[in-house]
């Protein structure tokens, strides 16, 4: 087969879920997949590096040639399905479904031409990936699509997302980010629907009844309306307790993950919620939502609260504070729960629904 991948969306230097997809989606298919040729799309310079492969190719989009080329599968990797005449079949990735949510306090600012495209994109399309049953049932809600032809592929974990166990490094880190020996992390996109607000909201009241309470650290970018974030952190007096270190690379967070008393993570909707992941990867404690994708991911190895109620979370910050044992409980969970997600099964189910199309 000739697979047509189109990378062109969500690539930056600063990866974070639908990037981090795309890299390790297109890497693990060229790891397990020596038979079929590969055409990876991209815009301008971005490239993936791949190690000793020899049946992936780049093109870029800005040459009107590309859009004739002959591919028996073409993938739009992040909701966007391009017009490709010479496609056989075509295939698009949902990643959520955020921009049909009423809650329009987290929808995306342009959510109307987010909705165009993937009605589109998957109005065109002959299979529907997304990563979550959560989103496959959204898809089927809010889309007229058949249902079978929508497949579930959950995402994996980055091989190097271990617990870190060399006190020495992860001193330096807490040294580095001005943190004592205990704190409470949450990383992601800085946005309105990780629900950093009322996060902040129980993590005062917890602080208020818990003087010697761990500071929380913000790791992440900045995303839309990321000041009302701090504003809430400085209108409750928390800016000694509430620390933000901005983006880290990726393969500095296992350290992260592995230092921190325990992960925090009530995100209002994702499509799979890969931080949470990466978290029981690296032998965290976690505390997430409810709702959406988080407690498919999760299963029993999380504590879940709804992300909603302010007080709900803030008593699972105490909890997660005062029981050390709890914490334990979920670490070992975490660890065990991780070990079902990988992207080497990910790639695996992906090209299995390609040789499918193909046969058809």
């Amino acid at each position: 087969m000739k697979i047509g991948l189109d990378i062109s969306s969500g690539l930056s230097s600063q990866p974070t879920g639908v990037g981090v997809y795309i890299l390790q989606l297109a890497r693990h298919l060229a790891k397990i997949d020596r038979e079929n040729e590969y055409f990876l799309y991209t815009r301008g310079k971005k490239k993936i590096s791949f190690q000793e492969v020899v049946n992936v190719r780049f093109y870029n989009l800005r040459s009107p040639r590309v859009f004739f080329q002959s591919v028996n599968i073409f993938h739009g990797l992040a909701f966007k399905l391009r017009f490709w005449p010479r496609a056989g079949r075509r295939v698009v990735t949902v990643h959520d479904m955020s921009p049909f949510s009423p809650d329009r306090d987290f929808n995306p600012p342009d959510f109307a031409r987010m909705q165009k495209t993937i009605r589109k994109a998957t109005a065109r399309a002959d299979s529907i990936i997304v990563s979550s049953e959560s989103v496959r049932q959204e898809i089927i809600h809010f889309l007229s699509v058949e249902p079978e032809i929508v497949r579930v592929v959950h995402h994996g974990l980055d091989e190097h997302f271990h617990p870190v166990e060399d006190e020495t490094k992860i001193k330096q880190l807490k040294d580095k980010l001005h943190l004592p020996n205990e704190f409470i992390l949450f990383v992601g996109t800085l946005e309105a629907r990780k629900n950093l607000v009322r996060l902040i909201e129980a993590f005062s009241k917890f602080t208020a009844e818990n003087r010697n309470s761990p500071p929380l650290l913000l790791v992440g970018r900045k995303g839309r309306n990321w000041e009302e974030i701090f504003e809430r952190v400085s209108s409750l007096n928390l800016n000694s307790k509430v620390h933000y270190s901005g983006y880290f690379q990726r393969e500095d967070l296992p350290l992260l993950y592995s230092a921190c008393l325990f992960f925090v993570y009530p995100s209002l909707c994702e499509g799979f919620g890969i931080p949470v992941l990466e978290a029981m990867g690296c032998g965290a404690a976690v505390l997430t939502s409810s709702i959406s994708a988080l407690p498919e991911v999760v299963g029993d190895a999380a504590y879940l609260v709804n992300p909603y109620k302010v007080e709900e979370i803030r008593e699972g910050i105490e909890k997660l504070f005062f029981d050390q044992d709890l914490r334990k409980k979920l670490k070992e969970k975490g660890l065990s729960r991780a070990k079902n997600f990988t992207w080497e099964k990910s790639a695996q189910r992906t090209l299995e629904i390609y040789q499918s199309l193909f046969q058809q």
